[in-house]
């Protein structure tokens, strides 16, 4: 209850942070505002946000690879895809053949494409659950 909330206000100090430090030219010119702030702010350690903000995205990274293999389970429990993605690892109780069948899907992309072909698949997966919940 307390999550969405707090993210919230988090997200705006840190916008409002980015204002309080930089001018909005500075904005418009800097290709990673985050990095920007962070030089200025912290000084030498302004390599502490290049990390957050990789560890940031490989969060989502992580919850979208999960989010992505139930899709693929729940689709194949419905019949919409084939039936060994609705199969789960008996102890762990996780759809494994539906994670193994998005990183194979995922694999063949990045390697076929580019990195933003990879980005717009697990997109797409967050828009469709996304869709589910308005």
């Amino acid at each position: 209850m307390i999550a969405i909330p707090m993210v919230t206000i988090l997200y705006l100090l840190v916008n409002v942070s980015y204002l309080a430090v930089m001018t909005p030219t500075e904005m418009i010119s800097s290709s990673a505002v985050a990095v920007t702030w962070g030089n200025k702010v912290l000084g030498g350690w302004g390599w502490v946000m290049s990390v957050a903000a990789a560890l940031s995205a490989f969060g989502s990274l992580n919850g979208s690879f999960f989010s992505g293999g139930r899709m693929c389970y729940v689709a194949a429990r419905e019949g919409h895809m084939p039936d060994i993605l609705a199969m789960a690892h008996m102890r762990r109780l996780t759809p494994s053949p539906a994670l193994i069948f998005n990183t194979i899907i995922a694999l063949i992309v990045l390697i076929l494409g580019e990195f933003q072909a990879i980005v717009n698949y697990f997109r797409y997966s967050f828009e469709v659950i996304r869709s589910l919940y308005k």
